[in-house]
């Protein structure tokens, strides 16, 4: 296997013409019995007929089932989630940007035509920086372009976007390899990697949408400023140059943060990737902890108030006489009086199922009690550690018992 940053051709046959535009998530109608019927925004980030429903055994209202039909109700194809997974999409910018893994050979590409980057002895970031606020000139006698920070002469010719101009009318060799380094488009993954979730403020039901979304909803609101921008006709040459970078360095810092919460080995994917997986199951990381009796184990609150949802549901109906859009009303305001509650439903006695793969023999499954912590990693006792073959770097599955 090969991990390669996409070019934007890649990403293009990736996304098949999805292209996001429309700013905003999406609305939430609540229907009967507190249904949660969402309706995307046409070109938006989670825009159904790009990605299909958010859910992923319904479409956006819940009426259709099954795979293959089409919702009137709420104008949704339901797909299966192998399709699901293969809708991409992609934003357009009006700059381009690179990651830190190409920095080096994008610099090193322009060494012999562009003076004046050889000489300044400053770090890769700082090189790719000083380009993105020169403005370029083209000298004819010694067959190089000039780099120079004096902001006059045609706006064309300014940062990135200018050098490029230049390298595909003097050097198109040259330009064809940097422009491989460079990105355009940024790629949008499938809605069902960026799962939705509700809550409550004591008022109104809301929705919590994925980091992710988050990020690519504030690229589409600093994109929206840029070109309003570059179109004022009162703005100067140094505020737009100035503003396709703020751009340009907001898209890099925002793929590296999302490479960062997507990335399996760091401890922060318990609190941002991992959780529920099918039904009454759920993974997180896991730390030692002396305190604990051989058969106990403490899970994050949030996690095990997913996956013993069901089973909280029929205890709020049968222990406080609820009925079941009741008893489903409480849960989703997830109040300090529902955070009770659960405690209680907790502390009469709950079991988990303890496995971490590859499940190699007996003692790679384990049953355990559980207790509650506000932790965002799951607490073992170390004298499990040996027959789970735990090492602390990688998740364990558990599952409601």
């Amino acid at each position: 296997m090969k991990l390669v940053v996409l070019t934007d051709e890649a990403i293009l046959k990736y996304a098949e013409g999805r292209e996001i535009t429309a700013l905003g998530d999406f609305n939430l109608k609540l229907g009967q019995k507190d249904s949660q019927t969402v309706i995307p925004i046409k070109g938006g980030i989670y825009d159904s007929d790009y990605f299909s429903s958010v859910y992923d055994r319904s479409c956006n209202c819940g009426t259709v089932r099954v795979v293959g039909k089409y919702c009137h109700r709420c104008n949704c194809e339901f797909i299966s989630v192998s399709d699901k997974l293969q809708r991409y999409a992609y934003i357009d910018l009006p700059v381009y940007y690179i990651t830190k893994y190409k920095i080096k050979k994008f610099t090193d590409s322009l060494q012999n035509v562009v003076k004046g980057i050889e000489t300044r002895r400053i770090g890769l970031k700082d090189k790719f920086q000083y380009l993105s606020l020169c403005h370029y000139t083209y000298d004819e006698q010694k067959k190089k372009i000039n780099t120079s920070l004096e902001y006059e002469g045609d706006e064309v010719n300014y940062s990135i976007e200018g050098l490029l101009n230049l390298l595909k009318e003097h050097f198109p060799n040259i330009y064809r390899t940097a422009k491989n380094y460079l990105n355009r488009l940024v790629i949008v993954t499938p809605a069902i990697l960026r799962p939705i979730s509700f809550f409550s403020n004591g008022k109104e039901k809301k929705i919590r949408i994925h980091p992710n979304s988050s990020i690519y909803q504030a690229i589409l609101y600093l994109k929206n400023l840029t070109l309003d921008r570059l179109k004022d006709k009162n703005a100067n040459v140094i505020d737009k140059v100035m503003s396709l970078n703020y751009l340009r360095q907001f898209v890099q810092i925002a793929m590296a943060e999302m490479s960062q919460l997507n990335n399996t080995s760091k401890q922060n994917i318990a609190r941002n990737i991992l959780g529920k997986r099918v039904a009454n199951t759920a993974r997180a990381t896991i730390v030692p902890d002396i305190d604990l009796p051989i058969d106990k184990i403490l899970v994050p609150e949030p996690i095990a108030y997913e996956m013993y949802k069901t089973d909280f549901l029929n205890y709020l109906k049968s222990r406080y006489m609820m009925s079941e859009s009741e008893a489903a009303a409480l849960y989703y305001e997830a109040n300090e009086d529902t955070q009770g509650k659960f405690r209680e439903f907790i502390d009469m006695g709950k079991s988990v199922i303890f496995n971490r793969a590859p499940t190699l023999h007996k003692y790679s499954i384990i049953g355990v009690n559980i207790g509650l912590t506000k932790d965002i990693s799951i607490h073992m006792p170390p004298l499990l550690c040996k027959g789970l073959g735990a090492d602390f770097e990688h998740g364990i599955l558990l599952e409601s018992a």
